[in-house]
C-alpha cells in the first residue's frame, strides 16, 4: 500500500526544487499552468489531508515541473513514489518501447501492399496466399512472392505465411507512411450489426479532459493487449486497434 504521507512529501520536495531553480515562479503560477487552482495544489501538499491526489492532477503538475508534454517521458522521469503512482495510474504508457525492428522487413516495405502483407503475416495465425489474393489481387500475390524471396517472410509446411521474426515491430517512420490505409478496412456500414467496434471521434477538448480520456482508455487498452496475446485466444480473425492523439505521438 502506498505511503500517502511520503508521496506528499516527495511532491513538496519536487515543487520546492522547481521554485528554487526558478525563483520568480509562485505556487499559484505552477497551479495555473497545471490547470488547477492554488487551493487544490495546497490541498495536495497538506500533510493533514490524507487523500491521494488525483492521478490526472499529479500528471499535469509533473508536466509543468519537468517541462514536458509527452506522457511516457513524464512517467519515466518522475522520481520515487510520484513515478510509481503515475505508472500505476497510467499503465499503458509504462510499457517500454519495442525495439525488435527487423531492418530487412523495414527496408522491403515500400508500398501499402507490402505493409499490409507484413502486418497480416505478423499476426499469431499468420496469413495465407488465398487471403492475400482475395484482398489485393494478383499484384498482392506478386508482392508476397517478393517478400518471401528476400526472406522477409517464411512459408510453413501447412502453407501458413509468417514474418521471420515473431510479432515484428515495424518502425514508426515506415508505419506513419501507410497507417491511413488501415481505414480501407473500416466496414462502417456494418457497425449496426456489431461487426465493427471501431469508433472515430474528433473534438476540441481541454488538457484536463484529454488527461481524463487517457485515464479512461489506459486500463481497457492494457487489458485488450494482454488478452490478445494469451495463447488461448489464438484464432484466424484479425483485429485492428488504433488510438491516436497528438498528445500520444505524431503519426
Amino acid at each position: 500500500m502506498m505511503n500517502i504521507l511520503q508521496l506528499k512529501k516527495e511532491i513538496t520536495e519536487v515543487i520546492d526544487a522547481h521554485k528554487k531553480k526558478f525563483p520568480a515562479v509562485s505556487l499559484n503560477s505552477i497551479a495555473k499552468k497545471a490547470g488547477r487552482s492554488e487551493a487544490t495544489l495546497r490541498k495536495i501538499l497538506s500533510l493533514e489531508n490524507q487523500c491521494k491526489p488525483r492521478p490526472d492532477t499529479l500528471l499535469n503538475l509533473m508536466m509543468v515541473i519537468l517541462q514536458k508534454r509527452d506522457v511516457q517521458s513524464v512517467l519515466t522521469e518522475s522520481p520515487g513514489l510520484i513515478g510509481e503512482y503515475l505508472n500505476r495510474s497510467f499503465p499503458i504508457f509504462s510499457i517500454p518501447p519495442r525495439t525488435n525492428i527487423n531492418a530487412k522487413i523495414d527496408n522491403e516495405i515500400t508500398d501499402r501492399e507490402g505493409f499490409f502483407i507484413v502486418w497480416l503475416a505478423g499476426a499469431k495465425s499468420g496469413t495465407h496466399r488465398d487471403e492475400i489474393k482475395n484482398l489485393m489481387g494478383e499484384f498482392g500475390e506478386q508482392r508476397l512472392d517478393e517478400l518471401i524471396a528476400c526472406e522477409a517472410l517464411t512459408v510453413e509446411e501447412n502453407g501458413s505465411i509468417r514474418t521471420v521474426d515473431e510479432n515484428p515491430y515495424i518502425s514508426p517512420d515506415v508505419s506513419k507512411k501507410f497507417i491511413g490505409e488501415f481505414f480501407r478496412f473500416w466496414k462502417i456500414d456494418q457497425m449496426a450489426e456489431g461487426n465493427n467496434i471501431m469508433y472515430g471521434i474528433l473534438e476540441s477538448i481541454s488538457d484536463e479532459c484529454r488527461n481524463e480520456v487517457i485515464k479512461i482508455l489506459s486500463e481497457p487498452s492494457l487489458k485488450i493487449r494482454e488478452l490478445v496475446h494469451e495463447p488461448k485466444t489464438y484464432g484466424n480473425k484479425k483485429i485492428i486497434s488504433l488510438i491516436y492523439d497528438e498528445y500520444l505521438g505524431q503519426l
